[in-house]
């Protein structure tokens, strides 16, 4: 959940990729955006049907988490393929034209387009929705957890294609999922946000290897993902507040192993370490780098 004030309209460059991370379904969140991401001047809440959003919504595709629940169930795989480019007035036998290099990009086929969602397993409904969000040749590609629905092994087949993918179409990618596999394999730069507040900003190389917030720390020592994290397993103390009602100062001081008492009072400003690598903690700005 994003406050109001932390919203904002994306303008990404294109082949920069995108990824967030978090474990589980609780509030903490991590996510990696590209250079170039910015708010639009001046501008906290657009309204939905400004001219900045309908460019953004016009060049935006999204895979969502589960295929299943994301695919018509009354239309067969290959016609649930098609829906975009029909909805934009592309005819039949220019989406055929148009849709034979993903079908094969995608390792879909002709039979399994012929089936139902329910005829199919889910790294292939999986794979047919990857190819319909990328059929209007987008230029931000939004994937919410695009691996939880599937199995191990098809997860390491799902996060192939998306390298691949990544590789080969110029878009950027932004990437929602608990999986540091797939953010150590596409992302560009990562952030980390708890309760809907960022607390850390960096390239993916820097984060993993200095990860500098408590929470980073914390979650980065979660991952079962080997070579994630190598030193000792930080365990986060305490209930996750609400999010309706966070608390003062530091939002993440009522967890926090290094609280201190300026933590409670004061809401830490971002402090950049060194190029696009920024913090928001009071061990940085009031005592130094640690």
């Amino acid at each position: 959940m994003f406050k109001p004030e932390n919203r904002g309209v994306f303008l990404p460059d294109r082949g920069k990729r995108v990824g967030k991370e978090h474990p589980g379904h609780g509030p903490g969140r991590t996510f990696a955006f590209p250079p170039g991401l910015a708010d639009v001047p001046g501008e906290k809440n657009c309204p939905l049907h400004d001219g900045v959003h309908k460019m953004l919504m016009k060049s935006t595709q999204m895979v969502f988490q589960d295929p299943v629940q994301a695919l018509n169930p009354f239309l067969t795989l290959g016609q649930s393929l098609e829906e975009p480019l029909a909805a934009r007035g592309v005819r039949a036998g220019q989406r055929q034209a148009l849709l034979a290099p993903l079908i094969r990009d995608t390792g879909l086929s002709a039979d399994l387009l012929e089936r139902f969602p329910a005829q199919a397993s889910g790294g292939q409904n999986q794979r047919v929705c990857i190819a319909r969000a990328l059929s209007t040749r987008p230029e931000l590609l939004i994937l919410d957890e695009p691996l939880t629905a599937l199995d191990s092994l098809v997860k390491i087949r799902i996060t192939r294609l998306l390298c691949q993918i990544k590789e080969k179409y110029p878009m950027t990618c932004f990437i929602i999922t608990h999986d540091m596999e797939l953010v150590r394999g596409m992302a560009t730069q990562v952030g980390v946000i708890y309760l809907g507040q960022i607390l850390e900003t960096a390239s993916k190389s820097s984060l993993l290897s200095k990860p500098c917030h408590p929470y980073t720390r914390a979650l980065l020592s979660a991952s079962f993902t080997p070579g994630i994290w190598k030193g000792k397993r930080v365990v986060l103390k305490g209930d996750i507040p609400s999010v309706q009602t966070p608390p003062s100062g530091c939002i993440f001081h009522t967890r926090c192993p290094d609280s201190a008492a300026v933590c409670e009072n004061q809401v830490p400003l971002p402090v950049r370490l060194t190029v696009g690598h920024t913090v928001c903690c009071h061990m940085y700005t009031h005592r130094g780098n640690p």
